[in-house]
């Protein structure tokens, strides 16, 4: 059913920064990530999430709303990749892909979604980043997935 996706992590990508204006959204996708021992912090637009990866700046994994009040998702990607760490892999989850700057990021997820294809996405990136000892593989493409079976056929 869950194929191991929901086991407890235990990876070097521990923390993640999600960004979502949607309080309902942002809580079930946090709540998930917590129970699999993701350390998560939470930002409700995209200039709070730049102030969040500007102090913080460790984090793992940025998981972005495209369509959000003050800056969108797409200026926070432009501003992690033209940061001192541009090789954050970030995935954008957005219900209107044809606004998704796909050149930005490593993986855009449709809305609705299922939490277990976040869960999928983000063990990929666990392992494709491991691989390189913390450093971002050359190979990783920019993917849109639209539904958990295309993205079991790659």
């Amino acid at each position: 059913m869950y194929l191991g996706l929901l086991d407890r992590v235990s990876t070097s990508m521990q923390r993640i920064l999600l960004i979502e204006d949607d309080r309902s959204i942002r809580t079930i996708i946090a709540l998930q990530l917590r129970i699999l021992g993701y350390q998560v912090e939470i930002a409700e637009d995209g200039e709070i999430g730049i102030e969040l990866f500007t102090k913080l700046g460790n984090f793992d994994l940025v998981i972005t709303d495209i369509r959000m009040p003050r800056k969108d998702g797409n200026e926070v990607a432009k501003y992690i990749r033209s940061s001192a760490r541009a090789e954050t892999p970030i995935v954008a989850i957005t219900a209107y892909k044809d606004e998704v700057q796909t050149d930005l990021f490593n993986f855009s997820i449709i809305k609705p979604f299922r939490n277990e294809e976040l869960i999928r996405i983000i063990r990929f990136l666990e392992h494709a980043y491991s691989k390189e000892a913390g450093q971002a593989p050359k190979d990783i493409q920019q993917v849109a997935i639209e539904s958990f079976s295309d993205f079991r056929k790659s």
